[in-house]
């Protein structure tokens, strides 16, 4: 089949940024896309035995965010605290300006993606 290639003008040279064989310019396997308003995903070479899998992991991106945002939340690592630990716990809180997000984590977002990632690597069994 026949490829054509897409250049770009940079200064006075062309440079190849591109190489398609149809109208499109992806380039061969398995591709998803998922638009919401305001935004669109695509994820490209994907295992086509995982697109079912990758597609509501893509679609319910938000909602997983907000799972591990609920997650992360801090919290007393015991349920039962005495006096002394309940008023240091409240100490911290208003110390920290009720911010539970002021020990840092890694973002929401970048932990979604490495769930995705890691869903995209995993072998076939």
């Amino acid at each position: 089949m026949q490829s054509t290639t897409w250049y770009e003008k940079r200064g006075r040279k062309y440079v190849p940024v591109a190489e398609y064989q149809r109208i499109d310019g992806w380039p061969q396997g398995f591709h998803i896309m998922y638009c919401k308003p305001g935004s669109k995903l695509v994820r490209i070479g994907i295992n086509p035995d995982r697109v079912n899998l990758l597609a509501a992991v893509l679609e319910n991106e938000d909602r997983m965010r907000e799972v591990i945002r609920d997650c992360l939340e801090m919290r007393p690592r015991k349920r039962e605290l005495t006096k002394k630990q309940v008023a240091a716990w409240k100490a911290f809180e208003a110390a920290m300006g009720n911010d539970r997000f002021m020990v840092e984590y890694e973002s929401i977002a970048g932990i979604v993606d490495r769930i995705y990632n890691e869903l995209l690597n995993m072998k076939g069994e």
